[in-house]
């Protein structure tokens, strides 16, 4: 068995592709000394690993399979860490702490690609949308195999309220256009708007979203907000 508050801790790191310690103890509003001591705890269970990253980061968290299991078994395998991601990984860890504790508005639940994936996989995506055959997936997108992170935003804003549901993209680099406008071009009605926190400072990367938003005359579902200097913590 596991306590509660763990099965929390467990929750939100099967979730992700990584987590630091400091954003288990933002969710979980505790020290980020008792964090690390439940996640090591949760190590020596076998349900989570503690990987290094850059030397300039802190260690991270990753499930394993069987604590992976203990949570949705429909959960994908983890992917490769990638050096070139590790900042957009952490990312989506603070926003979706951040949406749990309702800072990114009233939602009836946040999912990340990895919980889209299990959703679709076991049509609780129907359920999520109150929509028979919806899926969280761009169903456009070709190809059995192809990379989740084509097929899927980074994070879903389930509404509580009035149905459907808003995508959320973190874009630290500069997007490119023909992924953009694919991206951009999703033909799902129960998508209410497409969220994009950006990083760059010039300002391009934020005119290219609205002149293809523009261009497919979808500006008005298409908000670009940037994203606070230290708004991905300790990355």
């Amino acid at each position: 068995m596991i306590a509660d508050a763990d099965q929390d801790l467990l929750l939100f790191t099967a979730a992700q592709e990584l987590v630091l310690a400091e954003q288990a103890a933002a969710l979980l509003q505790i020290t980020d000394e008792e964090a690390t001591q439940r996640l090591d705890q949760l190590r020596d269970r076998g349900l989570v690993t503690r990987v290094a990253l850059k030397h300039e980061l802190p260690p991270a968290y990753r499930v394993t399979r069987d604590g992976a299991e203990q949570i949705d078994s429909a959960l994908p395998p983890l992917q490769a860490l990638d050096p070139g991601r590790y900042r957009h990984e952490i990312a989506i860890g603070w926003l979706w702490a951040a949406a749990r504790h309702g800072q990114l508005g009233k939602l009836r639940e946040v999912l990340t690609r990895r919980e889209m994936q299990a959703a679709d996989a076991t049509l609780r995506s129907e359920s999520l949308l109150d929509t028979p055959g919806a899926t969280f997936k761009d169903n456009a997108v070709a190809g059995t195999q192809c990379d989740a992170r084509q097929a899927y935003p980074d994070l879903a804003l389930v509404q509580a309220e009035g149905g459907g549901w808003a995508t959320l993209h973190v874009i630290l680099t500069s997007p490119d256009r023909a992924q953009l406008r694919a991206t951009l071009n999703r033909a799902d009605p129960l998508i209410r708007a497409q969220l994009f926190l950006l990083q760059d400072d010039s300002g391009e990367s934020r005119k290219l979203i609205e002149a293809v938003a523009n261009e497919l005359d979808i500006a008005h579902r298409v908000h670009v907000q940037q994203l606070a200097h230290d708004g991905i913590e300790g990355a």
